[in-house]
C-alpha cells in the first residue's frame, strides 16, 4: 500500500500560511473598494468588470518581476522595498500604454513561508497601491491572487 504525501511532506507549512495571510489581510484589504468582489485568501482575484463611462473598454494588464533585487533584499533583510518596485513596474508598464491600472494581482513565491518576510513584501505592495492611487487619482486594488512554494531558483533567492 502506497503512503499519501502531504504538503509538509513536501515541505508546506499549512501554519505558516495561514500565519501569512492573518498578516497581510489588513495590508490587502487597505487597497479595496467596491469594485473589489473577493477577500484575500481566493484562488483568483474577482474585480467588477462595470465600465459604465466607456462604450469599448479594453483591459490592459501587467505581469513583472523585481528580478536582482530580491537578492538585495535578503542581503539586507528589507523587503518592503521589492513589493513596492513590483507593483511600480506593473503600474509604469500599463501607463505607458495609455490605460489605467485597476488593480495588482500577484504571485508569491518562496521556498520556505516566513510569514514576517511575506508580511513586508505584501505591505510594500499594499503601500505602492495606496500611493498610486493618490497619484492617479483612481484606486488601484491589491488582490492576492497566490503564493507558491519553489523548489528551484535557491542560488538566487537563499532559503
Amino acid at each position: 500500500m502506497q503512503r499519501s504525501i502531504s504538503y509538509a511532506d513536501a515541505g508546506v507549512s499549512i501554519d505558516n500560511a495561514n500565519r501569512a495571510v492573518a498578516k497581510i489581510r489588513e495590508y490587502a484589504k487597505s487597497t479595496f473598494n467596491e469594485r473589489t468582489l473577493t477577500d484575500i485568501g481566493s484562488f483568483g482575484g474577482m474585480f467588477s468588470a462595470m465600465f459604465p463611462d466607456m462604450t469599448e473598454p479594453i483591459l490592459v494588464a501587467s505581469a513583472d518581476g523585481v528580478g536582482t533585487k530580491l537578492k538585495l533584499a535578503f542581503e539586507t533583510g528589507i523587503h518592503n522595498t521589492v513589493g513596492a518596485d513590483l507593483v511600480n513596474h506593473c503600474v509604469n508598464d500599463i501607463l505607458v500604454q495609455g490605460a489605467k491600472p485597476l488593480f495588482f494581482l500577484d504571485y508569491f513565491a518562496t521556498g520556505k513561508l516566513e510569514p514576517d518576510v511575506t508580511a513586508a513584501v505584501v505591505e510594500g505592495m499594499a503601500r505602492a497601491c495606496r500611493i498610486m492611487t493618490e497619484l492617479l487619482m483612481q484606486r488601484l486594488l491589491y488582490t492576492n491572487s497566490f503564493t507558491a512554494f519553489r523548489t528551484v531558483c535557491t542560488e538566487i533567492l537563499p532559503d
